[in-house]
C-alpha cells in the first residue's frame, strides 16, 4: 500500500474532476477499508494473546501467620517465588494457539477478498457516476437541439411553412428534453454522492477518466484454472485443515492421562520450611519451579517426589467435544465443496456476461454508424426541401443517444471485465493502480 494514500486532498479540491488514480488513492482510507483493517487487527491480537499464554510466567509472594496456644504464641513468615512455562507441545494453550494461527490466516484471506470486493464496488460506482455525467451532457445537448428546433418551428409557423401539429410536436419534444435533463441532473448528483460516500469524502467534482478498451477475453477453460487462487477457496481449505487438526486434538484429549509429577528438596518434612521444587502438569504440559524461604525454620533436609495419574474412563464432556469436532470436519468438507461449486458457477456466469457485453459494444457501434447515416440523410433532405428542421433535430437527438449508448456499452463491458477478474481473484488494488497510473 506504499503510495496509495499519498495523493493530497488539496489537489483533488482544485481539480476540475476526480480522476481514477485519485479515487483509488483515497480508497485505503475509506470506511470499508478501515473496517477490514480493524477486523484483521482483532484476529492478530487474538493470535498474539495465544502466543503470550505460552510464555514464561513469574510470581512472588509472602506469607505471615500467627498461632496462639496456652501459654505460648508463634509468629511465622515466609517468602515464595514461582516460575511456570508451557513446554510440552500439547494441551489447551497449544490448541488455542493453533486455532488462532489458522484464524489469523483466514482473517488475512477475508481481508483480501473484502478489499477486492470494495475495489470492484468503487470502480462500479466510479464508472456509473462517469456515465451519469455523460448522460447529463447528452441531455443538455438534446435540450439545446430541441430549443433550436422549437425556435425554427415557430419561425416556420409564422411564415406558414409548418402546420399547427408540427409546432405542437416541436413543443412536446422541447418539454420532453427539459424533463429528461432534470432527470439526468438528479441521477448524476445521486451517482456522484454515492461514489464520494463510498470513499468517506464529502461530495466533490465528477469523475473524468473514461474506461480503457476491454481486452480480449480468456477462454473459459483458461479462466477456470484460476479457481484455486480465489481467497474464498483458500479460506475454505484453511477451515478444513483447521477442522482436521481440531479432530486430531480432540481424539488425543479424550484418552490423555491427567496427572502431575513433582520433586522438592529442602525442609520437606516440616509444615512450614524452606524448599525448592519442580513440577510437571501432564494434562496441560506446564512445567513449574518454586522456591520457599522461611526464616529461622528448622528441621532435617530431604527429597520428596510424587506422581499422580488418572485416566478419563467416563468423560461426557470430552466425548461431546470429540463428536463436535467430527461434525465440524464434515461441515467444513461440505463447505469446501459448496465454495468450489459456487466459485465455478460465478466464473462461468461472469465469463458469459463479459462475452455478451462485448457483443453489445459491437451492436452499439453499428447503431451509431446507422444514426450517423440517418442524420446525414436528413440534412441532405432538408437542403433539398424534402424534410423539415424538426426531422433533422430528431435525427440529431437520435445520434446523441446512439453515441451515449455506445459509451454506456463500453462502460458495461469494462465493468463486466472487472467482475470477471474479481471472480478469478485477480483484482487487487496495488496492481490495478499500476495499470491505470503506470
Amino acid at each position: 500500500m506504499r503510495a496509495l494514500a499519498l495523493l493530497p486532498l488539496l489537489a483533488l479540491a482544485l481539480a476540475q474532476g476526480l480522476s481514477l488514480p485519485q479515487a483509488l488513492g483515497l480508497l485505503p482510507q475509506s470506511p470499508g477499508f478501515l473496517a477490514l483493517k480493524a477486523q484483521y487487527a482483532q484476529a492478530e491480537a487474538a493470535y498474539q494473546a495465544a502466543q503470550a499464554a505460552l510464555g514464561l510466567k513469574a510470581s512472588a509472594g509472602g506469607s505471615l501467620g500467627y498461632l496462639a496456644l496456652e501459654g505460648q504464641s508463634t509468629l511465622s513468615e515466609g517468602l515464595t517465588a514461582n516460575l511456570t512455562l508451557l513446554t510440552l507441545p500439547y494441551g489447551p494453550a497449544h490448541e488455542a494457539l493453533r486455532q488462532a494461527a489458522w484464524a489469523l490466516e483466514r482473517a488475512a484471506l477475508s481481508r483480501e477478498a473484502g478489499e477486492m470486493d470494495l475495489l470492484l464496488s468503487l470502480l462500479q460506482q466510479y464508472f456509473n457516476a462517469y456515465l451519469a455525467a455523460k448522460n447529463l451532457e447528452v441531455a443538455q445537448k438534446a435540450l439545446e437541439v430541441a430549443q433550436e428546433a422549437y425556435r425554427v418551428a415557430q419561425a416556420k409557423r409564422r411564415e406558414g411553412q409548418l402546420s399547427e401539429q408540427g409546432l405542437r410536436q416541436a413543443e412536446a419534444d422541447l418539454a420532453r428534453a427539459q424533463a429528461q435533463l432534470a432527470q439526468a441532473q438528479a441521477q448524476e448528483a445521486s451517482a456522484r454522492a454515492a461514489l464520494y460516500a463510498a470513499l468517506g469524502q464529502p461530495s466533490g467534482p465528477p469523475p473524468t477518466t473514461s474506461p480503457p478498451p476491454p481486452p480480449s477475453p480468456l477462454g473459459l477453460e483458461e479462466a477456470l484454472k484460476a479457481l484455486p487462487n480465489r481467497p474464498e477457496i483458500q479460506r475454505a481449505k484453511n477451515a478444513l485443515k483447521d477442522a482436521e487438526e481440531a479432530l486430531a486434538y480432540a481424539e488425543r484429549a479424550r484418552w490423555l492421562p491427567q496427572g502431575s509429577l513433582s520433586l522438592s528438596y529442602g525442609q520437606v518434612g516440616a509444615s512450614t520450611g524452606s524448599s525448592l521444587g519442580l513440577s510437571l502438569n501432564l494434562g496441560t504440559g506446564q512445567v513449574g519451579a518454586s522456591a520457599t524461604y522461611v526464616p529461622e525454620a528448622s528441621g532435617p533436609k530431604g527429597l520428596r517426589a510424587s506422581l499422580a495419574l488418572s485416566l478419563p474412563l467416563l468423560a461426557p464432556d470430552l466425548e461431546a467435544s470429540l463428536a463436535q469436532a467430527k461434525a465440524n470436519l464434515e461441515a467444513q468438507k461440505a463447505a469446501l465443496v459448496q465454495a468450489l461449486a459456487a466459485a465455478e458457477a460465478e466464473i462461468r456466469g461472469r465469463h458469459a456476461a463479459y462475452l455478451a457485453a462485448l457483443a453489445q459494444v459491437e451492436a452499439a457501434q453499428k447503431a451509431l454508424l446507422a444514426a450517423d447515416q440517418t442524420l446525414g440523410d436528413a440534412q441532405k433532405r432538408l437542403q433539398a426541401g424534402l424534410s423539415t428542421p424538426l426531422e433533422v433535430a430528431q435525427a440529431e437527438t437520435a445520434r446523441l443517444q446512439a453515441a451515449y449508448n455506445l459509451e454506456s456499452a463500453r462502460v458495461s463491458a469494462y465493468l463486466a471485465y472487472l467482475s470477471l477478474r474479481r471472480s478469478l481473484g485477480q483484482l487487487r488494488l496495488e496492481s490495478y493502480l499500476k495499470e491505470v497510473n503506470p
